[in-house]
């Protein structure tokens, strides 16, 4: 679905030409369940967009306990039912109450801090598809869950940005950016907006991979 909005997208105030899209950026609205769309546009020429589960939130460490949701930043956040936690060299394992086990990979050259959960993790979602943590110094939790993506090549001309895909017809936007964000107007009247992730593309939109959860894994 947001893959064909942002095809749709008219925007309608110019773009000097010196603007840079390259970069990674993230629908900054997302459904009740956090589906949102991301377009990542590189130095290259190329572009990869996807539908994407995007997720912020907080998380707080309470002990041996990681606990994640609003109530983290609450003083008397119960731990009781989050998983217990351990990082492993470049693996950080959680043990959910029921004895569940989730092993998460950290991504090269993300972010460490003073806690070991601190940067980018990576781990086999139960959807069956790769999906992406981050967690920052500053409490916040970062997930993505990319899923259908398509890739092509771009072209932006003043305020005229071309996507040109492997199957025709090419697609014309006119394009407005405001700083680190886009901002557009579709055809319906109804506004959509993009932000710049400040890290760049710190997880894969284009391979959307696909995995196979192990036995005694969370659901």
């Amino acid at each position: 679905m947001f893959i064909a909005v942002v095809l749709a997208l008219t925007l309608v105030t110019p773009v000097p030409e010196e603007v840079n899209l390259v970069g990674l950026w993230e629908s900054k609205a997302t459904s009740s369940g956090g589906i949102g769309h991301a377009m990542e546009f590189r130095a290259d020429g190329t572009f990869v967009q996807a539908t994407t589960v995007i997720v912020d939130t907080y998380y707080r460490l309470i002990g041996d306990r990681l606990v994640v949701g609003s109530e983290a930043r609450g003083a008397s956040a119960d731990a009781s039912k989050s998983p217990s936690f351990r990082v492993e060299g470049d693996v950080l394992v959680r043990t959910g109450p029921d004895g569940s086990v989730l092993r998460a990979n950290r991504l090269a050259g993300q972010e460490k801090g003073a806690s070991a959960v601190v940067g980018g993790w990576r781990y086999c979602h139960s959807t069956g598809a790769i999906a992406y943590e981050r967690y920052t110094e500053a409490g916040r939790m970062l997930f993505r869950l990319p899923m259908q993506s398509s890739k092509g090549r771009y072209a932006l001309s003043g305020n005229t940005l071309t996507l040109i895909k492997p199957q025709p017809p090419d697609v014309k936007l006119t394009v407005e950016a405001r700083g680190e964000e886009l901002v557009g107007l579709k055809r319906n009247g109804g506004k959509a907006e993009y932000r710049r992730e400040k890290l760049g593309a710190w997880y894969d939109l284009e391979r959307g991979e696909k995995c196979t959860p192990p036995p005694g894994s969370p659901k």
